[in-house]
């Protein structure tokens, strides 16, 4: 629904010609560290699984896994005041994410990441991932966080963003040297194309055609 509304709210931007030369700029927290995907029937980061809790949260992240089973049949059949309860469970868990947006359009999005093993554990036996796959996925950045990472984070700006919004232009597209299609294609470089046999054996690729 959330999704929804803001590209409502974009529509409705546009229609009521509401002025553009403004720029308007917001910074949106305070995010939801989990939400249930019901197309996958799971429990998903609502950014990434790296996000570290607030602290009025942390007390939360035993709950997560009791409420999600008790509730999971109804769950797995959409019951929609089963989704509503647990989405309004989910949001009281909050992590420190944040994005900048101007207009509508967000141009740069970052977050706090965990520092602590143990935490990042939780979090990841939280969404489904047992010891045997954390180890084999992420092993090396859980062994790393056990030497003393200090708190740290960051965030991405969308560069090309600002300067289409600058050009007054409705896609990246067209402030982006060298551009690829929907379809993930760089026209002029003819990428994606093929690749030799030399280059297959040096990845380790074996095609089975």
């Amino acid at each position: 629904p959330y999704r929804v509304l803001g590209e409502l709210r974009n529509v409705l931007a546009e229609n009521l010609d509401i002025d553009d030369n403004e720029w308007k700029f917001v910074w949106i927290t305070d995010f939801p560290l989990f939400e249930w995907d019901s197309d996958t029937n799971r429990l998903q980061p609502a950014h990434h699984m790296f996000t570290m809790p607030y602290p009025d949260s942390l007390s939360r992240l035993d709950m997560v896994k009791e409420v999600i089973d008790s509730r999971r049949g109804k769950l797995l059949q959409r019951d929609p005041h089963t989704l509503k309860e647990v989405s309004e469970f989910l949001l009281q868990i909050r992590g420190k994410q944040y994005d900048l947006v101007l207009n509508g359009v967000e141009l740069c999005s970052g977050s706090i990441r965990v520092h602590k093993r143990e935490l990042q554990e939780k979090i990841m036996e939280i969404i489904g991932l047992g010891k045997e796959e954390r180890e084999n996925r992420f092993g090396f950045l859980l062994q790393a966080l056990e030497y003393g990472a200090p708190p740290h984070g960051g965030i991405a700006p969308g560069l090309d963003r600002i300067v289409m919004m600058m050009a007054k232009r409705n896609t990246i597209r067209d402030v982006i040297a060298f551009p690829k299609t929907t379809s993930a294609q760089a026209l002029f470089e003819g990428a994606p194309s093929e690749v030799d046999d030399a280059q297959l054996k040096e990845l380790h690729i074996k095609l089975d055609l």
